[in-house]
């Protein structure tokens, strides 16, 4: 892609990605035909009239036609669109030439065409067209001429946009576990979840499942209740995807479609499978359209797998997905992982749902339901977050409901503005956002020059700006919090194969509906048991700690069944460790429920090796998250594990589900160490801890201990042997450790 500053053309057609910036046009280049020969007054014989850059006078630069004419235009490779112009002339010279309209098609292979509509007329012969988003390599501009004109005259076709690969979205091909509904939203080429288009149910979307129960046969192909539609997609080769999108569209009623859980998974080879996420939070977009995103770290897969679950409705038959987005490390700004804080809120409102005056509403991951999982606010408000230390900050994403009438009274509830700003002291304060435009349901920001803060505030401005409404209040959903994107050699451990007995806690055969063993010693586990409020065990999907049948995303993320740990208990195993090195121990967690809709509040619980504390874990989501301790210095051997329940706030019949236990390995080879040039940084991250091995001593240009900038130099186990083992290895290390290469 050439990036031009300025207003200057590089080529005729004109196509802008998401928001333009402000200070950089980038105009594509492209070949093109046209379906009728020009005038031989205006010839075209290099066919370069209309994307030359020059549309400005008429006899030197337009291109005559006797009637309509479609220009089909090839960007030799797919982009972004959103944008695209045409620029044409008007005369009265033997006859009106004039263009009465423009319309617009796109292709992904030049074959199969979607029609996006048609350009608006801005005056002076410019039609000009915004926000089709479309990712796509073909454009078919028709031009109509004005009825009983002699003909039209185009000056230039312009192109605003940016190459795919620029923005970090992958090509790829896919296939499908069934096939899609024979009768409408098919998808005979293979190539709708990539087109780019997913905000038109209509002409965008591939059906499973037939229209209506009235028409389900299971035995013929396509016409099954879709309960279950795996997407899998081919990279065509191993390439780093740092997050990925689902979009589906979503009518929960009788017939209607619905999507309600996707699992992501990915494999290098296509055989062995990695579970990377679960969502069942979807966001909400206009025309039913809804997104799954998944935020991933660095991770090198050739095959990803979209698993999509439909919702229990029994009336229900199909699916109707729209498009998948998978995204590597891109030239804009990205964030990271989600950050774990805790928060105050002023002026915050009791008695809506329950416990919305107590945190953790907006870190539980859940804001699908406004009464649930809401917190409700008069007038204006000020979310205060702390991080627990200062450290980089890469954005903060808050979600709202509003503005919306309340269905029992006539009072009103919205969020106008989000100003953000940051301290590392909570005393002084600086602006890092003021938002005044939402996406979706959500106020959401980038922060370009990462500031480093230990304290966000957040100053919500309730809607007051329309006489006619009687606002009262603003609704909080959730707030997230995001760290910088790190470059990391080693991101990508090796899971230990055997290392956890008993890791998915599915036992053989299956525990009968709804049921939990409590306490006792289970396949290598130890469980203990005081009473019916403080215990350890397992139990299976739909009992009385995992939301009954009420709750269907209580259900366990891998299987069937889970660990439980209620109260004051403990859980203990022993883990084997093949070598020495450096470990994380992931799993993915969940409060217990107890039937019970609402959080009562965040639950504490540690993790020991060898009755050493490892670290004190805080679960307060009504989603499953996924979680990961750094054991930084293992040795080979058998080694103690142990979860134990503090439940520091002493609530009664509370606990936390966990569930896919996975010892991983991080380690890098020497010569894939030696592949890494100048200026290649290795950081340490809580989530992402690093070890490797390397010949002889690395040469650093800056080397940073627990935020420290220690001196430049040859550095090994002799000048800090916390963070080097030699000869030639780094360990794990905390936070704030950074090395970069000289």
């Amino acid at each position: 892609m050439t990036r031009v500053y300025g207003w200057a053309c590089v080529s005729g057609l004109l196509l802008s990605v998401g928001v333009a910036c402000a200070a950089e046009t980038n105009l594509l280049s492209f070949a093109y035909t046209v379906s009728l020969t020009p005038e031989a007054a205006t010839p075209d014989p290099l066919v370069r009239r209309l994307n030359d850059g020059l549309w400005t006078d008429i006899a030197a630069h337009g291109v005559r036609f006797a009637g309509d004419v479609t220009i089909t235009l090839d960007l030799g490779s797919r982009v972004l669109l959103t944008n695209v112009e045409a620029r044409t002339f008007s005369a009265v010279e033997a006859g009106t030439w004039a263009t009465a309209g423009v319309t617009l098609e796109v292709s992904a292979d030049g074959a199969s065409w979607v029609a996006l509509g048609g350009l608006s007329a801005e005056g002076g012969g410019v039609f000009k067209g915004s926000m089709f988003y479309a990712c796509v390599r073909y454009l078919r501009v028709t031009c109509a001429r004005q009825a009983g004109a002699a003909g039209q005259i185009l000056g230039e076709i312009v192109v605003h946009g940016e190459a795919e690969n620029a923005s970090g979205l992958h090509a790829f091909s896919y296939t499908t576990s069934v096939p899609f509904f024979s009768g409408a939203h098919t998808d005979g080429s293979l190539n709708k979840l990539y087109d780019g288009l997913w905000t038109n149910a209509s002409n965008q979307s591939v059906q499973y499942g037939p229209s209506n129960m009235e028409t389900v046969d299971p035995d013929t192909p396509g016409y099954a209740i879709a309960s279950n539609v795996t997407v899998t997609v081919d990279l065509g080769s191993e390439q780093t995807v740092s997050r990925a999108h689902l979009y589906a569209f979503r009518s929960n009623t009788s017939n209607g479609y619905v999507t309600a859980r996707v699992i992501l998974s990915n494999s290098l080879d296509g055989v062995s499978w990695n579970v990377a996420g679960e969502q069942e939070v979807y966001e909400t977009f206009y025309a039913n359209a809804v997104r799954f995103d998944f935020l991933l770290p660095n991770t090198e897969a050739r095959y990803w797998a979209f698993v999509c679950l439909k919702g229990e409705r029994t009336d229900v038959p199909r699916q109707l997905l729209g498009e998948i987005q998978l995204t590597g490390p891109s030239l804009q700004p990205v964030v990271g992982e989600p950050l774990l804080f805790t928060y105050t809120i002023a002026a915050q409102v009791a008695g809506f749902g329950e416990k919305t005056d107590q945190p953790p509403r907006l870190t539980d991951r859940t804001w699908d339901h406004v009464v649930e999982n809401g917190v409700r606010v008069v007038g204006d408000s000020e979310i205060l977050a702390d991080l627990g230390a200062a450290q980089r900050v890469a954005g903060a994403r808050l979600y709202v409901w509003g503005p919306t009438k309340y269905s029992s009274t006539n009072k009103w509830y919205g969020t106008r503005r989000v100003l953000i700003e940051a301290s590392t002291d909570s005393q002084s304060w600086t602006e890092v956002a003021d938002l005044t435009e939402k996406t979706g349901m959500y106020f959401d920001t980038v922060f370009t020059n990462k500031p480093f803060a230990r304290y966000l505030r957040l100053s919500c401005e309730m809607c007051d700006d329309e006489p006619d409404k009687d606002f009262e209040n603003q609704i909080f959903g959730e707030l997230l919090i995001f760290q910088p994107q790190v470059s990391v050699i080693g991101a990508a451990p090796v899971e230990v194969a055997g290392a956890i007995p008993f890791a998915g806690f599915e036992s053989d055969p299956l525990l009968d509906p709804a049921l939990i063993v409590k306490g006792g010693t289970v396949n290598g586990w130890a469980f203990s048991y005081t009473d019916a409020d403080h215990y350890a065990g397992y139990q299976i999907n739909g009992s009385t700690v995992s939301g009954g049948s009420i709750l269907p995303r209580y259900a366990a993320p891998e299987g069937s069944q889970t660990a439980v740990l209620m109260g004051v208990a403990s859980m203990e195993t022993q883990v084997t460790v093949p070598v020495d090195g450096c470990y994380g121990l992931r799993f993915e967690m969940i409060n217990a429920t107890l039937n019970d809709r609402y959080l009562k509040g965040p639950y504490d619980f540690r993790v020991l090796l060898d009755g050493v504390e490892v670290e004190v874990v805080m679960v307060m989501n009504q989603a499953y998250v996924q979680r990961e301790v750094l054991l930084p210095r293992l040795s080979a051997g058998t080694h103690a594990l142990r979860f134990d329940g503090l439940n520091s706030r002493q609530l009664t019949g509370w606990g936390v589900l966990i569930d896919r236990l996975r010892l991983l390995h991080y380690a890098m080879r020497a010569e894939q160490v030696a592949q890494q040039g100048a200026g290649m940084v290795f950081m340490a991250d809580s989530w992402r801890p690093l070890a490797l091995s390397y010949d002889g001593a690395i040469r650093v240009g800056a080397l940073w201990v627990e935020s420290v900038l220690q001196p430049t130099g040859k550095h090994g186990e002799a000048t800090y042997p916390a963070v080097f083992s030699g000869p030639g290895g780094i360990i794990g290390f905390g936070r704030g450790t950074m090395i970069m290469l000289r």
